[in-house]
This record gives C-alpha cells, structure tokens and sequence, in this order.
C-alpha cells in the first residue's frame, strides 16, 4: 500500500521490485505485468517530504521496470480522503498504461482452519501448473 511506508522513501524503488519478482516467481510467469496508482496524495502529517520521496520510488520504478506500469494520480482526490473516491478517473489513468484484464484464474489455496500447508508458494504454483493444462 504504501502508506505505512511513507518514512522508506527510495528504499521503495527496491520494493516494489522485489514485489513484482516475488509475484513472477509464484505465479510461474516471467512475463508478468504490474500496473499500479500512484499513492493517492493526502494529508500524512508529518515531515511534507515524504510522500513526494515515495513519489519519485514508485515513478522510478515504473520508469527502469518495463513489466510495470503507473497511474499518475497526484490530481485525482481530496487532501483529507487517502483513499479517492473518483476510481473511474483512476481506472481510465491504468487503461491508459495499457493495464488491461486478460483473463482470471480462480487459485483456491485453503479451505479453513483444519487445513495445514506449510508451503504456499509450492501449493499456489501447482494450481498454477494445472490451470495451464487445463
């Protein structure tokens, strides 16, 4: 999310790059793609730094990633809603990245409490194998 983090400033560059390796890596998918919004801008309190520092991460980021993708989105909302209310403007911004829905696949990894696996990555790359046979 980003707003616990605010105090990270470029280390963000960094994790955001491991988010999107570590999601290539369990969904078996070297060519996966992450488009994300810009941290919606708002009023953190604090030191007025730190939400432009998470800024230029995310915007350098998305700058030397060319599997990802940003919605600018520092005039969409309202200085005292963190999260905007106005989604199509956001949406329209994403589409414009060419983050587009290509097709979904339903990864059922528990069924409740009884169920114990101590390998998530394993069992989520399994669902993941079977949906491409399928």
């Amino acid at each position: 999310q980003g707003e616990a983090n605010l105090g990270d400033g470029a280390l963000y560059t960094q994790k955001m790059q491991a988010l999107l390796n570590g999601w290539k890596k369990v969904f078996l998918n070297p060519d996966f793609k992450l488009y994300f919004a810009q941290l919606a801008p708002f009023t953190y309190g604090g030191d007025k730094t730190r939400l432009p520092r998470i800024w230029e991460a995310q915007q350098k980021f998305a700058d030397n990633e060319k599997d990802a993708g940003m919605a600018v989105i520092n005039d969409v909302g309202n200085l005292k809603d963190i999260h905007p209310s106005d989604k199509k403007t956001v949406g329209e911004l994403l589409k414009q990245n060419d983050a587009v829905a290509n097709a979904y696949t339903l990864y059922v990894v528990g069924e409740g409490l009884e169920k114990r696996n101590d390998d998530f990555a394993a069992e989520v790359a399994a669902q993941v194998a079977a949906a491409k046979q399928a």
